[in-house]
């Protein structure tokens, strides 16, 4: 089907912008919908929908308690009125949300006998305490199992008795007159919403519901009936309190969508677009993809909120495609080229197919037949359309395919041969390869090679090669064109050998030179049929070398290698490597003398060390460095002693060496005639001077100090480092230079010694002296300090005194010395510090020692310290304690009687205002001195 419309004017523009919405709507439903080429699933589920779609009710009648009372006995012996009473009591709990029915039965269809009167009956209902129900002497059966009572959710407490009184006058006896029985049942109903609702349809199969929803709890309760109705069909059933339970209902599969694009696509195109019908919207799209021709399937999922669908539609996914030429007559076919022999007949044909609804259609587009000569025919080709239309869900679509064809390429061809330079190739040697290049091609001038035969002969003579065009090389090419390539060649041959070497000594079958030195050979070639020299001739060895021949037939290589055994060959060659002679040889052994040196002295950094006069034997291997044998009868020197010796068959000689602070640096030299080596020597015989950075130290107690211990050569005074030097008192060893932390000794001196480890034990060890720099103020063995305080000898570290204000007080410390030796401190600066730090008097110590006067102008306690100055002096402390001070004296007239004047006096200390005990105060009235109390 095809339809046309027009729209003209402004009907134009305004269905112009509708359709522009309408696709837009479209695209932006299309993203919001999971699609995509996938696997179509079978089925499709949902969850999540709608619960308020379902009825769900349930009910309940269940027994909770049941019991009865005993049988009412009467007893008669004897005639007159005789009693019982029976009862039965049920303690009851009812759930919440449910009430519960009580039904009583009283069973008195017992006749009594003759003789016996019921004067009373009852039967009596108590619930709480309180009676619900109540019966008397009426007929109780026909009542049995009628409601009693109805309580509500809580405990409650039933209790159900029965009573009766029989008169007897005869028939004397026991008799069971009646009973009576009580069922609780629980009872309730209700309605329920659902939890869940989901489903699940098969593809254009059947949909299943699926509602859940939990009973109520309720305790004592077996089983619980429920009704679920879902758009007019009811599902029953029933569960444990509190269960979870299914209500599953058959639905149907609807079909609401429609395909919002064409149904018939092109291999790779979009795939066709979908929308919901009304109310609808949809879950997931799959759909078969376009990646293939052929008809496919899209899958779509839909939902209202309570019903769903999942169901599929059709579409084409279609394409036109060229299936190549078919040819017959061909010798080779490649893509839209063919090769036949020239003058051979070729039927072509050009074939195209389509995917239609019906499936794959093939039709036959072009044809022909074909025959030339060393040419290039073009056939075929055009551009071709079909039109496809396809249905499906009441959509009809019209799809119009178009295909270029290509022409074809037909090459009648013909292969042939020519020669590449002369045909005549002259004198050739006997064994020579002598190449033979033909160029091979087709008549098209589409397909050329170079073929090279190379031929050689053993025996003289003119030989002829000839050559025909190949078949098959190209295309399958059988046809051929032109003649063959014909050459002709004259053979002869040459006689190669060495005829001296320069630069090297035969020894045995080889020529030995030094290593790193010029070899020269010369070697000859001459023609065998009469010994004439080969002028002009390439000869090659076997390292790639190659010279030309002079008039003499001699060519000369040289060489220069290191440690090495060649064995150099010869031949006569062509320029392109083939080989016209055979081979003359030549070894050549290139070599040295290796000398290894060995010392019984100590070896550091690159020479060997030995004590002075001692006797060093000095060991020296020689070896051929080539292939590392030793040499035998080599002389061996060291001229810087002037010492010789022969090797033995171990390539061993050995020197003998001496000396005192001195040394041996040269060149050890070994020699087998002509080959020689030599290997450097330095030796020095000397001893160890160890020294250190401070020989004596001094500090203060307990401090440490560093020490860098050197060791020398007594030879040249000379540093060694990384020699092992060991402090003897700890074991501490350390690297020369070497540094150690010492600690000054309280008191007196102390000693560190220092020696060497694993060199050599010519080495004298290296002591140090530690002195303590501590200050004291006495003798140098004395415990206690010499102070004069204020004329007094002390002899304490810590004073008091009291003065008066303005008196000085004089310190002397008559001799300050060194702890660690016991002289005098000359040059040390002695202070007296106040408690806060301020320094009153310093004085620097001398050989009397030192002295200091000072006082205070104000009452007070001032604290005093008496030290050496300075940030890393240690000395003895002097603590002092002194008191500046004076008396406060106050004095009040009384009272005068008889004559007799009365005063009173206080006395005070102006330091701290305390009194003053003990003190005789002078009055001028009374001329008289009293003291304080």
């Amino acid at each position: 089907m095809h339809q046309q419309y027009g729209f003209f004017g402004m009907h134009a523009s305004k269905n112009i912008r509708k359709a522009l919405l309408l696709i837009s709507t479209l695209i932006m439903l299309r993203c919001l919908v999971p699609s995509g080429a996938r696997d179509i699933p079978s089925s499709y589920s949902w969850s999540g929908l709608r619960k308020d779609t379902v009825e769900v009710s349930y009910s309940l009648s269940e027994s909770i308690w049941y019991g009865g009372t005993g049988y009412l006995h009467i007893k008669a012996n004897g005639p007159g009125s005789h009693s019982d009473a029976e009862s039965t009591t049920a303690a009851i709990t009812v759930p919440e949300g449910f009430s519960a029915s009580i039904y009583v039965c009283g069973d008195d269809r017992f006749t009594p006998p003759d003789g016996w009167t019921v004067e009373d009956k009852y039967l009596v209902l108590e619930v709480d305490g309180r009676v619900a129900y109540r019966l008397g002497r009426e007929y109780w059966w026909a009542r049995c199992y009628s409601k009693a009572a109805t309580i509500g959710q809580g405990r409650h407490e039933v209790r159900l008795t029965i009573g009766i009184t029989v008169k007897v006058s005869s028939s004397f006896g026991e008799r069971d007159l009646a009973y009576a029985s009580m069922d609780v049942r629980l009872e309730g109903g209700g309605t329920i919403v659902a939890d869940s609702h989901g489903a699940e349809a098969f593809l254009d199969g059947e949909v299943t519901h699926v509602f859940a929803f939990r009973l109520p709890e309720a305790s004592g309760v077996g089983t619980v009936g429920w009704k679920a109705v879902w758009r007019g069909i009811e599902k029953t059933g029933s569960g444990p309190p509190g269960s979870v339970q299914k209500a599953v209902f058959k639905g149907v599969n609807r079909d609401s969508w429609v395909f919002t694009s064409p149904v018939a696509i092109r291999v790779g195109g979009s795939t066709p677009s979908v929308e919901p019908g009304e109310g609808y919207s949809i879950d997931m799209v799959y759909d078969e993809g376009s990646g293939e021709a052929g008809i496919r399937r899209v899958a779509v999922a839909v939902n209202n909120g309570d019903e769903v669908g999942f169901t599929s539609g059709e579409y084409l996914v279609t394409t036109i495609e060229y299936l190549g030429p078919y040819l017959s007559g061909c010798t080779s076919v490649e893509g839209l080229d063919a090769w036949a022999d020239s003058y051979s007949n070729v039927h072509w044909a050009q074939r195209i197919r389509f995917y239609s609804p019906d499936g794959w259609v093939m039709e036959e587009v072009a044809s022909g037949v074909e025959n030339s000569y060393c040419s290039t025919r073009r056939v075929g080709g055009g551009v071709f359309s079909r039109k496809i239309i396809f249905s499906s869900r009441n959509r009809v679509d019209e799809l119009t395919l178009t295909i270029s064809v290509p022409q074809i390429s037909l090459h009648f061809d013909s292969m042939r041969i020519e020669p590449i330079g002369s045909t005549d190739l002259g004198v050739r040697m006997l064994g020579e390869t002598v190449e033979l290049r033909v160029r091979i091609s087709d008549c098209l001038g589409e397909y050329s090679r170079i073929d090279v035969y190379r031929v050689s002969e053993s025996s003289p003579g003119v030989r002829n090669y000839s050559f025909s065009p190949p078949i098959g090389v190209y295309k399958g090419i059988k046809s051929t064109t032109g003649g063959n390539a014909t050459f002709t060649v004259r053979w002869s041959s040459y006689i190669l050998s060495v005829k001296s070497v320069s630069g090297g000594v035969l020894r045995g079958s080889a020529y030995w030179a030094r290593s790193g030195s010029t070899v020269s050979i010369t070697v000859s070639a001459r023609y065998s049929h009469d010994g004439s020299p080969a002028a002009g001739v390439r000869i090659r060895d076997s390292e790639g070398k190659e010279a030309s021949t002079g008039l003499n037939g001699e060519a000369e290589f040289s060489y220069v290698e290191k440690d090495c055994e060649a064995c150099l060959t010869y031949v006569v060659v062509e320029e392109d490597g083939s080989r016209l002679s055979e081979e003359a040889c030549v070894r050549i052994v290139f070599t040295g003398i290796r000398l290894e040196v060995r010392a019984d002295a100590a070896f550091f950094e690159g020479s060997y060390y030995a004590c002075n006069d001692a006797s060093s034997s000095v060991s020296v291997r020689a070896v051929y460095s080539h292939s590392l044998t030793p040499v035998s009868g080599a002389l061996v020197e060291f001229k810087p002693s002037g010492s010789s010796a022969t090797t033995g068959v171990d390539g061993v000689a050995v020197l003998r060496l001496t000396g005192r602070d001195r040394e041996y640096d040269g060149t050890v030299e070994a020699s087998d005639g002509f080959i020689v080596g030599g290997a450097r020597l330095r030796i020095v015989f000397t001893e160890i001077l160890l020294d250190a950075s401070r020989r004596t130290v001094s500090g203060r107690p307990g401090e440490e100090v560093e020490v860098t211990v050197y060791a020398r050569l007594s030879f040249n005074n000379m540093l060694l480092n990384g020699l092992d030097v060991r402090w003897v008192e700890t074991g501490l060893i350390g690297k020369s230079p070497a540094s150690f932390r010492l600690r000054i000794p309280e008191k007196g001196s102390s000693k560190a010694c220092f020696e060497t480890l694993g060199f050599l034990p010519c080495a004298e060890p290296c002591v140090v002296t530690l002195f303590s720099n501590r200050v004291g103020f006495g003798e140098p063995n004395g415990t206690r300090p010499i102070v004069i305080l204020n004329s007094v000898r002390w002899g304490n570290y810590s004073y008091r005194v009291i003065l008066n204000i303005m008196d000085l007080l004089n310190l002397t410390i008559p001799r300050v010395a060194w702890y660690g030796n016991g002289s005098i401190a000359y040059g040390v600066r002695i202070g007296v510090v106040s408690s806060n730090g301020t320094v009153i008097r310093s004085s620097v110590a001398s050989g009397s020692g030192v002295s200091f006067n000072w006082t205070e102008s104000r009452p007070g306690v001032y604290h005093y310290f008496v030290k050496m100055l300075g940030d890393d002096a240690d000395s003895d402390v002097l603590s002092i304690e002194a008191v500046f001070t004076a008396f406060n004296i106050t004095a009040d007239y009384i009272l005068d009687l008889n004559n007799t004047r009365v005063f009173t006096a206080t006395a005070r200390w102006a330091h701290d205002g305390s009194p003053a005990g003990n003190l005789a105060v002078y009055t001028s009235v009374s001329k008289k001195r009293v003291l304080s109390d």
